[in-house]
């Protein structure tokens, strides 16, 4: 959920073998689709009438599912560097392409909105393909294999009617697993060539995120499952 700076490379094409149907997993959240989870929100949460509305810019990203997740996790936490303790997930909006939903949307207006986008669009496989950086940051992510799915979703989600703001980064998919100092341009080439999680794994969950002041105030707002 970092705004990147500049547009990296475009993806490499390639065909995915089929995966047997009975492959596609559940959703791994305790969170009804359906309904709204618990946010943690507290009493400074502003309120209009019965109205929630959000108190921090909020972003919705594509969950990455175990046991992918927890190997990516790994990764982040042998770097010892910002988005260690940030959820594992590849943005869809709000740090590119478009900005965040602004502070003071009411939440049932995303929720609404976020149902009518999803409901049509099934559950998709996905895999990494390398580890790339964001050109003159430190901000290292996984890059898609095939990111044609994540643009189809993005550009549903910024037509959708859900409102955010303005940005001037294109579109990029990724999922950060560095950021914060700089890195001399040996260690930038040595982490670019660690090793990372590649098998398959299926996108079938979005969230909704607000994320505060601090790298580590973040709350869900609300979560869907695709195509339900």
């Amino acid at each position: 959920m970092e705004a990147p700076p500049l547009q990296t490379a475009r993806p490499r094409a390639g065909a995915l073998p089929a995966l047997p149907e009975n492959s596609l997993p559940r959703a791994e959240s305790a969170v009804s689709h359906r309904s709204r989870p618990s946010t943690g929100l507290g009493e400074t949460e502003a309120l209009k009438g019965d109205r929630l509305m959000i108190e921090h810019r909020a972003y919705i990203v594509a969950e990455i599912p175990e046991p992918v997740r927890s190997q990516v996790q790994a990764l982040r936490d042998s770097l010892n560097a910002l988005p260690v303790k940030l959820p594992v997930e590849i943005t869809l909006a709000g740090s590119s392409g478009v900005g965040p939903i602004p502070v003071g949307t009411e939440l049932s207006l995303i929720e609404r909105h976020l149902d009518r986008t999803l409901e049509d669009f099934p559950p998709f496989r996905a895999r990494f393909s390398a580890i790339r950086a964001f050109p003159n940051t430190s901000l290292f992510y996984l890059e898609p294999f095939d990111r044609s799915p994540f643009d189809d979703l993005h550009q549903k989600l910024r037509i959708s009617g859900i409102p955010f703001s303005e940005i001037r980064w294109p579109y990029n998919p990724h999922c950060t697993v560095r950021g914060g100092a700089p890195l001399s341009a040996d260690a930038a080439l040595k982490l670019a060539a660690r090793s990372f999680p590649q098998e398959e794994f299926w996108i079938n969950t979005v969230s909704v995120y607000q994320l505060g002041g601090t790298p580590l105030d973040y709350k869900l707002l609300c979560q869907r499952t695709l195509g339900a």
